[in-house]
């Protein structure tokens, strides 16, 4: 059997009650590489990539085993972040953009659509939130300040 997409796991989450969405997103995150790299990078504002807004011009993968290449291009993302925030002053903007769309176009369609979203710190996943990820893992986002 393969090894669920980002977006499969991530709908999981989503359709749990909300009492247990904490718990099963842990879970999640405990037996997947990278998926609390998505999370972080997705929402912590400090995290930004060094790429156009929106979607870039890929084609995506007619692989049929796609699901798991998440899991391994993941790794690549530090190398998208802007110098700032800890990306690697020797990537020219350029590459970093070619190299996002082999990214996309090597991952699952579905994949390619959350990592899109990730760059523009959005997650397209109903109840995948801040508030959720902030909880869940206590010290991987900056806690909002409330407005008074």
């Amino acid at each position: 059997m393969a090894k669920p997409t980002f977006t499969k796991m991530l709908q999981d989450v989503s359709k749990k009650p909300a009492s247990q969405r904490s718990d099963a997103l842990k879970y999640y995150v405990k037996h997947v590489p990278n998926l609390q790299a998505y999370l972080h990078f997705t929402f912590h504002p400090a995290a930004q990539f060094d790429l156009p807004a929106g979607e870039p011009p890929y084609k995506p993968t007619e692989l049929v085993d796609a699901e798991a290449l998440i899991y391994k291009e993941m790794r690549k993302a530090n190398n998208l972040l802007t110098t700032e925030s800890g990306g690697n002053p020797n990537i020219h903007r350029i590459k970093k953009e070619t190299m996002f769309i082999q990214m996309l176009e090597y991952v699952h369609p579905d994949d390619a659509k959350l990592l899109v979203a990730m760059k523009d710190k959005k997650c397209p996943i109903k109840n995948i939130t801040y508030k959720l990820v902030s909880d869940t893992f206590e010290n991987m986002l900056p806690a909002v300040k409330k407005a008074k």
